[in-house]
């Protein structure tokens, strides 16, 4: 199974520095051909349609209706969208660098407390051994 990332935008009605017109869904597939139907799948689902009947042309004698899909009412109207292949996946591991970087702050901040407490003693001991002399 290889990762695809389908990458969902549409052009209007958005503030594109925060990029809430911008939709990224992953999901896995065997090869591209199955990747391109699922992402349609995708595009299509997100889409809201509203069926309209409209009077279509006399075939046979017989006057055919014909459904007109248009769309509905979504708040989410995708106009281009890419289909991605991701040959490597790297995991990151967010929460075991931050707790790296805090416990590096924190032995820090130890290292630092200790270098002032030895500073204080040896400023008493400095001034203690001034004034006995």
């Amino acid at each position: 199974m290889k990762n695809y990332l389908l990458v969902m935008k549409q052009s209007n009605g958005c503030d594109y520095t925060i990029g809430c017109g911008t939709k990224v869904i992953n999901f896995q597939a065997e090869d591209i051909s199955t990747a391109k139907t699922k992402a349609w799948a995708a595009y299509l689902n997100d889409m809201v349609f509203n069926e309209e009947e409209v009077e279509g042309p006399i075939i046979n004698g017989e006057e055919t209706y014909i459904t007109h899909l248009i769309p509905g009412d979504s708040q989410f109207w995708p106009e281009t969208a890419y289909l991605y292949e991701i040959e490597e996946t790297v995991n990151l591991d967010v929460l075991t660098t931050i707790n790296k970087v805090q416990q590096e702050l924190i032995d820090r901040s130890k290292t630092q407390k200790e270098l002032e407490e030895r500073e204080r003693r040896e400023f008493l001991t400095w001034k203690k051994a001034k004034a006995e002399s």
